[in-house]
């Protein structure tokens, strides 16, 4: 399996809610860091709670929006945009989690969020050795952005 297959099956694992398959596609030293600003999750178990957090900080999720992909044998990069509707509750526990990811991230704890759309660019550069698991990924995220108060039809973002 290459490096782009076994990151896909993994995220695909994850998508499907199959998190009993989940942490065989991560080596046991596997590191997972937010960049910035260095938080770093170590093993399975830490990155598997990591990310399912992150699926459940949202109360829907809108298909992913692949911008590239590119990967060697060992090497692989995923850059998507990150779309959906937040779940306040959901969206604090997550931002506790997290808080170590800097002020942005532990500032959305204190925001009013319930309904409200988001849209994150993310990327993430990873590598996959020998074995056939993943045993770094490096995850960069823009500060999420909230275009729209709940149920409104228009971006906000840009003044007119």
């Amino acid at each position: 399996m290459s490096a782009q297959e076994t990151w896909h099956a993994q995220m695909e694992a994850g998508q499907r809610g199959d998190w009993d398959a989940v942490p065989g596609y991560f080596a046991p030293g596997c590191t997972w860091t937010l960049m910035p600003p260095g938080t770093t999750f170590h093993g399975p178990a830490e990155i598997i709670a990591f990310i399912k957090s992150g699926f459940g900080a949202a109360a829907e999720r809108q298909e992913t929006d692949v911008r590239n992909e590119f990967a060697t044998t060992d090497w692989g990069v995923f850059e998507y945009t990150s779309r959906g509707v937040i779940d306040a509750r959901r969206a604090a526990q997550f931002a506790e989690k997290i808080k170590a990811a800097g002020p942005a991230a532990g500032g959305l704890a204190a925001q009013s969020l319930e309904g409200r759309t988001f849209e994150i660019p993310v990327c993430f550069i990873y590598h996959v050795n020998p074995s056939g698991q993943i045993d770094k990924v490096n995850e960069y995220a823009a500060t999420p952005t909230f275009p729209g108060a709940p149920n409104e039809g228009h971006d906000t973002s840009h003044p007119a």
